[in-house]
């Protein structure tokens, strides 16, 4: 089941950035972000609906889903606004460099050390990584656009691990819908003033492939998501940041957009270390 989870995750949101390309050409970042936050609190909340239903807004439990709310909604707001400039395969590729940075937080916020072989895939991804973001400096980043690419993985990495500290405790339907219904209160009035939805005539498509993204883009990986910290830990779950840009690549050239040897090389390794990482480790046996 958790690679079940662990192949749906990874194959829907590395389509989520063409979603967002798309969608874009009449919704503006902020508002991209706030009715893909909606369309995943609908669907979580037919979900919550028909189930055992608890209320997932205590009052105990509020600052800690008001920093998860933070941690989700500036990747939300930041990666079509960048996908708009670089395009939706490059911006895709920048999630590989969460399964580095959930270590360096897990360090002292978990006081967690991953065992020798994650350590080893870890690094062999993040080097292989590095090739793919190599590419970035052909696309001349700014110095402010690439702090702000930077930060979607940071945030992800930390949002993880504060999950895995903190609200574990929370069931992942519970804690999926609260985070996504605070998150869009929040920035839903902020969209509103600063933004206005463009009705031309890419309208009605665009609003599709927004809809698409945030039920089964959004919604329903999240319960997934946060299911996997819960059960298999943080660095777990935040490895299919390393299978996400193969999607994103992939519609990338569907869409038009170049890809050299170089990538090709480098989803590979890629590949190969998501493998060593996740690959079980056979128990030891009991001495008694």
């Amino acid at each position: 089941m958790f690679y079940l989870m662990f192949g749906y995750i990874s194959a829907i949101w590395g389509s989520s950035f063409i979603l967002m390309k798309r969608a874009e050409l009449s919704y503006p970042s902020l508002s991209l972000a706030t009715y893909r936050l909606i369309g995943a609190s609908l669907i979580l909340f037919v979900f919550w609906a028909f189930g055992k239903r608890q209320n997932p807004f205590k009052k105990k439990e509020l600052p800690s889903l008001l920093f998860m709310s933070f941690c989700t909604i500036l990747p939300y707001a930041a990666q079509p606004y960048l996908i708009a400039k670089y395009g939706s395969a490059f911006i895709g590729m920048m999630v590989i460099f969460v399964p580095l940075l959930t270590i360096l937080v897990s360090l002292p916020m978990l006081r967690l050390s991953p065992s020798k072989r994650q350590f080893i895939g870890v690094i062999g991804g993040l080097a292989f990584a590095w090739l793919i973001v190599k590419d970035g400096v052909d696309r001349e980043l700014t110095i402010v656009d690439g702090l702000l690419a930077f930060s979607i993985p940071f945030f992800y990495a930390l949002g993880n691990t504060y999950t895995k500290k903190h609200l574990t405790h929370m069931k992942p339907l519970d804690l999926s819908l609260a985070i996504m219904v605070l998150s869009a209160l929040i920035l839903w009035p902020v969209a509103t003033y600063l933004e206005d939805v463009k009705v031309n005539e890419h309208f009605q498509s665009a609003t599709i492939y927004l809809g698409v993204l945030g039920t089964l883009g959004t919604g329903i990986p999240v319960i997934f998501f946060f299911y996997l910290i819960a059960n298999r830990g943080p660095l777990f779950a935040g490895m299919v940041t390393y299978v996400i840009p193969l999607g994103a690549i992939f519609w990338g050239v569907f869409d038009g957009e170049k890809i050299t040897l170089l990538q090709l090389i480098a989803m590979t390794g890629l590949l190969i270390m998501v493998g060593l990482v996740q690959w079980p480790v056979k128990a030891k046996p009991v001495i008694k």
